[in-house]
């Protein structure tokens, strides 16, 4: 994902929370703003050192771009409101975004805006997610299966159903009779192959699935 649209989308998210915040706060107290002031802390998982930290740098940086938006337009709007962001680096490790995201949950952190950057740690961080008030809005993780009625996990960009079943429909177009997949061995690579080994799909009907094994 480029860079600016990276920015939009995260100014985007965040000014939907600042928006949510003032309606709110306009409806409690008419003109008055809140006694004493209010801090919004969100939280940010991202891989700031391990495979790709130059995406985990990018994002933080749009973050810290709609930050600046959303305190200028309270300050703007006559609201004690202040936003921050705590970011941690996951490293992708499926451990470390448990314990982070739990560790930020137990300091009053609920709603996540940056990451997780893989569908794994993703994975990893749903059942926390599911059974406790938290929120997390990812524009990363792409694997199927990972959403459903209810969840408190919104993903802003399609999973790779759909991706695949373009692809396939183009190569049946061309003629391919046959395609040997070579994915990783995690929750992104098995589920696209899975969606596509059983008996549905004439691309990948007759041949066996393989995985190498990956982050």
């Amino acid at each position: 994902m480029e860079k600016h649209h990276r920015v939009l989308i995260y100014s985007l998210i965040l000014l939907m929370g600042i928006v949510l915040t003032l309606t709110n706060s306009c409806k409690k107290s008419e003109t008055t703003p809140p006694a004493g002031g209010q801090t919004i802390n969100f939280g940010a998982l991202l891989d700031l050192s391990f495979d790709n930290p130059e995406e985990g740098l990018a994002t933080k940086a749009a973050l810290q771009f709609a930050l600046e938006d959303m305190n200028s337009y309270a300050a703007t709007a006559g609201q004690n409101v202040t936003f921050i962001c705590s970011y941690v680096d996951t490293r992708l490790d499926t451990t470390e975004a448990k314990n982070q995201l739990k560790n930020m949950y137990e300091k009053g952190i609920s709603m996540f805006v940056g990451g997780p950057f893989s569908s794994s740690e993703l994975q990893a961080i749903a059942p926390f997610v599911e059974q406790n008030p938290v929120v997390v809005i990812n524009s990363i993780s792409t694997a199927i299966g990972l959403n459903h009625d209810g969840s408190h996990i919104f993903r802003i960009v399609t999973d790779d159903g759909f991706q695949a079943k373009a692809l396939n429909r183009v190569a049946i177009t061309e003629g391919v009779k046959a395609v040997i997949p070579i994915v990783r061995n995690d929750v992104w690579g098995n589920a696209l192959i899975a969606l596509h080994t059983n008996g549905r799909n004439n691309t990948f009907r007759h041949g066996r699935a393989g995985t190498i094994k990956g982050k």
